[in-house]
């Protein structure tokens, strides 16, 4: 099975997501890329959850679902 990669042409890898796709900023999505889907595969779910949430680890920010993926 291929590696599923996960990148945004927005901000480095590892790196902080720029305020301008915050609250704190103009709050728009960045774009992101996904490689590595199955070529099987007929819905995704994306989830953002914050590691490092200064007051609840773990905490989920969103969640989308039933989202067709590209062919």
């Amino acid at each position: 099975m291929p590696e599923l990669k996960i990148s945004s042409p927005a901000f480095e890898p590892e790196a902080w997501i720029p305020n301008c796709h915050s609250g704190f900023g103009e709050d728009f999505s960045p774009e992101i890329q996904i490689d590595g889907m199955d070529a099987a595969a007929v819905s995704m779910a994306i989830t953002l959850d914050d590691l490092g949430h200064p007051i609840q680890p773990g905490y989920n920010h969103w969640v989308a679902w039933n989202i067709p993926p590209a062919k």
